[in-house]
């Protein structure tokens, strides 16, 4: 990417829900703007459904994703938008740069959480990571896990070389000798055997940071992986593809590997919107799920603090709950989060959403049903987002009534816990009245 073509690079920020115009389009990229809408709505329609947008009349919709499109020269950031207080849905952007910073600041907080990352935003990396913190965020997270690997030491594997060589080392294949080497006696066409980093996982990793210097303009994630780069030997170009991908087998030595490929599958295939190749101006996206998003964070907030306390916090443990009798196909429900003590268990389960002062009878009735299959769990709590202008207590308890319509013993609670306020990683507050409720374990303990 030339300099000329980073000056270039333009940025247009929505939330998820929201909908992007053709006009806007147009109007914030007067050249090109054509261009890029149609090629967002033909990506629409090519190869599998688009889970990240829909289309409406004249624009497209953006769903419960977050992160990154790219279009050309212009990157559209979805952030998340819990509070609607100040942003009516689906009517004409009003830019707003202190809700774009807050929320921007929140989706960068849950990222780092969630993708269990520690980065230093002091001087100036903040600077260069502040242009486009969505699209870094995740690069710098696949940047230090190749770090990683590289101070560990790459790989290696055995493999099998047939070459042309002025030493006869190794098997002399005949066949190809003749062939080959008939007016060159001087020279063996032979098989021998190397040990070095040549293997699949090793080059998907050089892949993918050659990709990473064309696809951001942060120089220091640029210099970064050209950095690594030079602890790689030179490989040939090859077709990457979801097969590659499914192919690919983990040993004993190469399983340290898993978390930098799976990072490095969304850098290489660039998560397609569809099969745009070939196109003038190709999609590209770098999305996430604003409800998985909002769980895994959840729960790292949770586990890292309430572990200390003899909490045992696991995922989405799967139970049975219908069969078909003929074939025995089953159907599972799963928990977002379940706590374990000596003592007592009790189901979390996250919701982004603004519920209001009452849950939806669809999420009462799995938490009654979470009490039915789960026999020793007696307080199950629905976890929201908190939001100041609709939330007017961060806690709010309630009973199941059992077959007799008599109250039960089985609690359904909701909690809203805040994004915004204090650091939910923080390990002490100096503050003691501290009302931001900082330690989310601790003020889940006091409820349950």
């Amino acid at each position: 990417m030339t300099v000329q073509e980073i000056q270039l690079i333009r940025i247009i920020t929505r939330y998820e829900h929201q909908i992007l115009t053709e006009k806007e389009i147009e109007e914030f990229n007067s050249i090109n703007g054509k261009k890029l809408f149609s090629a967002l709505v033909k990506n629409y329609g090519t190869g599998r459904k688009c889970p990240f947008y829909s289309l409406v009349n004249k624009g497209i919709k953006f769903n419960n994703y977050v992160g990154v499109l790219s279009v050309g020269n212009v990157q559209i950031n979805i952030l998340p938008k819990a509070d609607r207080d100040d942003l009516n849905y689906g009517e004409r952007y009003v830019k707003n740069d202190e809700q774009e910073s807050i929320w921007q600041n929140n989706l960068i907080k849950m990222l780092e959480k969630a993708l269990r990352l520690k980065i230093n935003w002091t001087g100036s990396a903040i600077q260069h990571l502040s242009k486009n913190p969505i699209l870094d965020i995740y690069l710098y997270k696949f940047i230090d896990e190749v770090e990683v690997l590289v101070n560990r030491g790459l790989t290696k594997q055995y493999n099998q070389t047939e070459e042309n060589s002025k030493a006869l080392s190794g098997k002399l294949l005949f066949q190809k000798q003749f062939s080959k080497n008939a007016c060159h006696l001087e020279s063996f066409y032979v098989r021998h055997t190397t040990y070095d980093y040549r293997n699949i996982h090793n080059q998907i990793l050089y892949l993918a940071l050659q990709k990473i210097i064309n696809i951001t303009t942060n120089g220091i994630l640029c210099n970064k992986s050209r950095e690594l780069l030079c602890f790689f030997p030179k490989f040939d170009d090859i077709e990457i593809t979801d097969d590659t991908f499914h192919e690919i087998q983990y040993s004993r030595k190469s399983e340290d590997y898993r978390e930098a490929i799976n990072l490095a599958k969304m850098i290489l295939l660039n998560f397609s919107v569809g099969n745009n190749q070939g196109e003038e101006e190709q999609v590209f996206a770098l999305m996430f799920d604003m409800n998985a998003l909002w769980e895994e964070y959840v729960f790292e907030c949770l586990r890292t603090q309430m572990r200390k306390d003899g909490y045992h916090l696991t995922r989405q443990q799967s139970k049975p709950f219908w069969e078909l009798d003929l074939s025995h196909q089953k159907r599972t429900i799963r928990p977002d989060i379940v706590c374990e003590s000596k003592t007592s268990t009790f189901v979390f389960d996250t919701k982004w959403k603004i519920p209001g002062n009452t849950p939806s009878d669809s999420d009462l009735k799995q938490m009654y049903v979470d009490h039915s299959l789960f026999k020793d769990v007696k307080h199950t709590i629905l976890i929201y987002p908190e939001i100041k202008s609709f939330t007017q207590s961060n806690y709010l308890e309630g009973t199941f009534f059992d077959e007799k319509g008599g109250k039960s013993s089985w609690k359904c609670s909701m909690m809203f816990l805040s994004i915004d306020n204090c650091e939910n990683n923080c390990k002490t507050c100096e503050d003691e009245n501290c009302n931001k409720n900082p330690h989310w374990g601790d003020f889940i303990k006091i409820h349950i």
